[in-house]
């Protein structure tokens, strides 16, 4: 899309692992060099691991380019995720062997044949096995039988193992001791550096333009490997997305507001998928539920219901879910839960109610007493005008008020029987 706007000759920062891109950084001009020498040499066995991303199919498919096809033959396998038979099938075929059957005995046989021959021929067979963090136990002991195919000098094949740093611990096992010690050496492919990724950025971009006239800022290049962390497949998702943006904003300089807004647009499809999918799960999970809540029974495969495309609108911005959002794709679950919580929290406020209270009457028994009991109150009386001075009066006045104490366990009026 932003190719003829920019003048370029291909896409700079394509997924695939193209060999014209390889860029040589110190761990991958070692990584090469470790490779090609144990293969030169008739080591037997290599291990390369990295994490996802770190560019080892790209390694792999540059070394493929550099052997000479005349004296050297490859095979690689990327389907790992096999028995032996069907391994030992896929490594025939990668030869371009055609067995006299489909047994292991005739599989085996024909590839003992094809490496004695290459060997007469003076030429080196390798195969490099992919994603090999995959290969089952039983086929790990039966690619180390493999090795047993060998002369007196040397051995009759190369066997590179590719993939992440969890084949590692795989070779860790006790079972493995055998396959462990034929391993000429290990080399670890780890990310780029700061100065690395900026050289790889610019080795990329200068292969698909005649004259440097798109550029990426400092500060858009240091914030790509500050997202990316080194690692090339995410460099290339970050670049290619950034173009994208200076395309749109019809400039030619990527600067780090671009990059910032690749980032945000990556990040947010992804958690758009994943929320899709978290989902579709949910739902799926809950229909037979939902069926039964209806009386109805489980349906046929034919008949079940699908997601709705609407699913969509209900994307917000958290990442994950609530319950109020479960209850709406799932109108017949019970929520129960809830329900248990409230009548839990009601019954404990009520017992720290009647805790305290009972802590209070026990600390103090007076206050408790006294407010069981009434208090004793007064009455004034209004006196007559011959009343009006009274010696005992400590404050005469023009009307004089007789003070008396009226307590209701003293009371005698309204006495049953007594006279009005």
């Amino acid at each position: 899309m932003y190719q003829a706007f920019f003048g370029l000759s291909d896409k700079p920062f394509s997924e695939t692992p193209d060999p014209r891109f390889f860029f040589l950084s110190i761990r991958h001009r070692e990584g090469l060099a470790h490779l090609e020498y144990n293969i030169l040499d008739g080591k037997g066995f290599s291990v390369l691991v990295g994490e996802v991303g770190t560019g080892k199919t790209t390694l792999c498919r540059t070394l493929m380019d550099r052997l000479d096809p005349k004296k050297v033959t490859v095979a690689h396998i990327i389907h790992t995720n096999l028995d032996f038979s069907e391994f030992l099938q896929e490594v025939v075929e990668g030869l371009g062997i055609s067995p006299p059957g489909r047994q292991k005995w005739d599989l085996l046989k024909a590839l003992n044949h094809y490496l004695i021959e290459a060997h007469g021929q003076n030429r080196k067979v390798v195969l490099i096995v992919d994603e090999a963090q995959n290969l089952k136990p039983s086929v790990l002991e039966g690619i180390r039988m493999l090795s047993n195919l060998e002369t007196p000098r040397e051995k009759l094949i190369q066997i590179i193992f590719m993939g992440q740093p969890e084949f590692l611990k795989h070779i860790q096992r006790s079972d493995m001791v055998q396959l462990r010690q034929r391993i000429a050496g290990s080399f670890f492919l780890g990310p780029l550096t700061r100065k690395e990724t900026q050289g790889y950025i610019l080795s990329r971009l200068n292969r698909v333009q005649a004259k440097p006239a798109l550029r990426f800022t400092s500060e858009a290049l240091d914030l790509i490997y500050q997202y990316s962390k080194g690692i090339p497949r995410l460099i290339n998702f970050l670049c290619d997305f950034s173009l994208i943006h200076t395309y749109v904003a019809e400039v030619w300089t990527v600067d780090h507001r671009l990059v910032q807004s690749a980032y945000q647009e990556i990040m947010g499809t992804r958690l758009i998928e994943d929320y899709l999918v978290r989902k579709e799960k949910r739902f799926l999970k809950g229909l037979p539920e939902m069926r039964r809540g209806e009386g109805q029974g489980p349906e046929p495969a034919w008949k079940r219901l699908r997601v709705p495309e609407t699913l969509s609108l209900e994307i917000d911005s958290d990442e994950g879910s609530t319950r109020e959002g479960d209850k709406f794709f799932f109108p017949g679950s019970k929520s129960w839960p809830k329900k248990t919580a409230v009548t839990l929290g009601l019954t404990l406020t009520v017992l720290v109610l009647i805790s305290l209270a009972l802590a209070f009457r026990f600390w103090n028994p007076e206050s408790w007493r006294s407010m069981a009991v009434s208090p004793p109150y007064q009455i004034q009386i209004p006196l007559s005008e011959p009343e009006k001075e009274i010696p005992d009066d400590p404050h005469p006045s023009g009307k004089g008020v007789r003070n008396l104490i009226y307590e209701p366990k003293e009371s005698k009026f309204n006495q049953p029987g007594a006279p009005r």
